[in-house]
């Protein structure tokens, strides 16, 4: 389903076979357990199924059109990628043309492999976008619970299972103390999802719209972005052995080098413009350490340890600080990431290395 999503009532549209349609969209829910790409397009179309018209019937007919021509997508689980547990989480805001609703999309990643997804219209009208996002985010956290205590079941520990979101606001919300104005009447959520984020059983991050997972579950998309986001997800047409053994090749050749890219958008967020770009670099840098050091302990479980993992940044100052033996009082107030990472780079684990920011965009 291409953008923009024009799908509505229609009350005065032509009737249809209510029967009919009504079959052909329970159909296509039974094979969204197997085919995560046509999601959101088949919810959209079961919202309009207690009058349904032709408008809803040939978007229906559009969707097996779709599947007609991609007969041999499915998804791909490949073998020996880890156990890593990671989500993420989006919303549409006011994207329901019914009663300006927002869609709540999420799905979640083991070892890279897609392992669950949804779409759903959220319960209540969000007042704004971040608490649009923060809904979402909220609901998608206890999917993230319930998979950690089935996996404890295999022995399988997770401590913190990042969340990754794409709106800073929301994002903001549950790691503020201070319960503010705005977000009273999410009282409830906002207790629940900081509640686990001071346990330490999740995390959440920030990572761009063109990265999220989720926009596949709760918007149209254009053709390209559909495509890559699909591929993304682990779907791959069976069709194509060529380029499935090619990429079975490529995992093979290039092996296990672990390395690792930190960077900040200087001033970027519009809430707070304090921090020096030496000091958001370097606070880059820390958050980067930690996911390297998480990385590696994971891989010694398959007996590939690493000796001093390369992070590379494009500031040298921020470098200048994890290796200078004095603490000066510029860098007081950043006491606690100085001495993790320096700690860190002391005892090998780590190294920081120096690249310029027109090799590091294009990294």
């Amino acid at each position: 389903m291409v953008p923009p999503n024009n799908l509505g009532l229609d009350l005065n549209g032509k009737d249809i076979n209510e029967t009919r349609c009504r079959g052909m969209i329970g159909s296509l829910m039974y094979l969204t357990a197997s085919r995560p790409d046509i999601r959101f397009s088949t919810c959209l179309c079961a919202r309009y199924q207690a009058n349904p018209k032709e408008s809803h019937l040939i978007a229906v007919k559009r969707i097996f059109r779709y599947l007609k021509g991609t007969p041999s997508l499915g998804m791909w689980y490949p073998k020996c990628l880890g156990f890593g547990l990671k989500g993420y989480s989006n919303s549409d805001y006011v994207g329901c043309n019914i009663d300006r609703k927002s869609t709540s999309g999420a799905c979640q990643l083991l070892g890279g492999k897609l392992m669950c997804w949804s779409a759903k219209k959220q319960q209540s009208v969000a007042m704004s976008l971040a608490e649009a996002e923060y809904i979402a985010a909220v609901g998608f956290c206890a999917n993230i619970l319930w998979m950690k205590s089935q996996l404890t079941d295999y022995d399988i520990i997770y401590e913190k299972v990042p969340i990754f979101c794409d709106n800073n606001s929301a994002i903001a919300m549950p790691n503020n103390p201070v319960l503010h104005s705005r977000t009273k009447h999410i009282d409830i959520r906002y207790h629940f999802f900081r509640d686990h984020i001071l346990k330490g059983d999740i995390e959440i991050h920030f990572i761009p719209t063109r990265y999220q997972l989720g926009d596949i579950f709760t918007k149209p998309l254009d053709e390209p972005t559909f495509k890559r986001l699909i591929v993304e997800l682990g779907m791959l047409n069976i069709d194509s052995k060529p380029e499935a053994s090619l990429n079975r090749r490529l995992f093979t050749v290039l092996g296990f080098d672990l390395k690792g890219y930190s960077d900040s958008d200087y001033a970027g967020c519009n809430m707070d413009r304090k921090s020096t770009s030496t000091e958001a670099e370097y606070v880059a840098a820390a958050g980067c350490c930690a996911n390297i050091l998480w990385i590696k302990s994971q891989l010694t479980n398959y007996n590939i340890i690493y000796e001093k993992v390369s992070i590379f940044c494009d500031n040298t100052s921020a470098i200048a600080i994890s290796n200078n033996p004095v603490l000066h009082y510029i860098t007081k107030h950043i006491d606690i990431k100085y001495h993790f990472i320096r700690d860190h780079i002391l005892k090998w684990d780590i190294e920081l290395q120096f690249i310029p920011t027109q090799i590091f965009n294009m990294a």
